[in-house]
């Protein structure tokens, strides 16, 4: 049985607010930075989402050129489902082939993998072929028998993932195996795009890329970024705001927003997958916010903290010195104890837990 799936200087310059507000709003989150002579504002698309950079510096513009064309490139490298591409080079040599992939292709892979690792595989590389089975990869939403979950769920280890880094080689030992990296894309590209600003002395700015946010140098009044968390219940609204947190510097990345769910039937359901039982996770988590120096690490905790829930992600979350908020069903929020200075809730319907 199958079913249609949709995937969905200073602030009194007015005209600066106002398009500063328009493209800053639309993300996951936004943060406030004082205007310039030498602001540039650029929204554009990659990876399935909108990207929004606000940059500042003499290089502003050129910088976000520059990002725009690396992210593209790193799409072309490593998404699954575009021809040619590294990832779809080594799923199509599963079980024969050592495959020459980029070093961004090998160090996102490689890191990945030790994250799998470190959450005892509940995100893995290798899940392509349990999303393949429901459909979540192609727009139909399918409905397998348990039989073929079961069969399926045997092909999903990173450990089939080895990979030569003397030669710049990867290889799928298991010949029913396909990796994807579409868990951490977004946080890879942000990390591409802080590298090219440090590289081209962007004086600051901000970078997001469907869910993840970046922040990037220091304001000029030295205060720290505010980093909004969108209200993961409200979609036609462009600021629809549950929260803000407080950061220096570093990314904040969250799962739950609209560019994780499919549309069965009128219901939002989020695309992710519980590698345990071979199922959608069903829980009373509405969303996970991540903040951690690392875009990719804070991308993959964004999933395995939803898929594990506070009690069972404190662990990983200690291991890798992260910090999350999770908004519940119930409008309760519960954030992590060294976030509590700079964290603010906006809607007085959304309470503490």
């Amino acid at each position: 049985m199958e079913e249609k799936v949709s995937s969905k200087g200073k602030t009194y310059i007015p005209l600066f607010f106002f398009m500063f507000t328009i493209v800053m709003c639309i993300v996951a989150g936004y943060a406030f930075v004082e205007q310039t002579d030498k602001s540039f504002t650029n929204t554009s698309t990659g990876m399935g989402v909108q990207i929004h950079q606000m940059l500042c510096g003499g290089n502003a513009e050129f910088a976000a050129k520059k990002v725009r064309e690396k992210i593209q490139d790193l799409e072309n490298k490593i998404s699954y489902d575009i021809g040619e591409s590294d990832v779809e080079k080594i799923n199509n040599g599963a079980g024969e082939k050592w495959i020459k992939a980029s070093p961004e292709t090998i160090n996102a892979l490689d890191k990945f993998i030790n994250i799998s690792k470190k959450s005892r595989g509940t995100i893995d590389p290798m899940v392509l072929p349990l999303i393949s089975i429901w459909g979540f990869d192609c727009g139909v939403l399918k409905y397998p028998e348990q039989d073929l979950i079961e069969k399926t769920l045997k092909d999903v280890d990173y450990r089939d993932i080895k990979i030569n880094r003397d030669v710049g080689r990867v290889k799928i030992e298991n010949k029913n195996g396909a990796i994807t990296l579409k868990q951490i894309e977004k946080g890879i590209a942000c990390s591409a795009a802080t590298d090219i600003y440090k590289e081209l002395n962007v004086d600051y700015g901000v970078i997001s890329v469907g869910g993840t946010v970046g922040v990037y140098g220091k304001k000029p009044d030295n205060s720290l970024w505010k980093v909004s968390i969108r209200d993961p219940f409200i979609w036609d609204k462009e600021d629809s705001r549950v929260a803000h947190i407080k950061v220096k510097d570093g990314y904040v990345a969250t799962f739950g927003l609209k560019c994780d769910k499919i549309n069965i039937n009128g219901v939002l359901k989020n695309k992710i997958l519980n590698i345990k039982t071979g199922k959608p996770i069903e829980n009373n988590i509405a969303s996970v916010s991540i903040l951690h120096s690392d875009a990719i690490v804070a991308s993959a905790l964004s999933q395995i903290c939803y898929i594990l829930d506070k009690k069972d992600s404190l662990d990983i979350l200690n291991y890798y010195g992260a910090e999350a908020i999770f908004v519940y069903e119930n409008k309760e929020i519960y954030i992590t104890p060294k976030l509590k200075e700079n964290f603010n809730i906006l809607d007085n319907s959304y309470t503490y837990k």
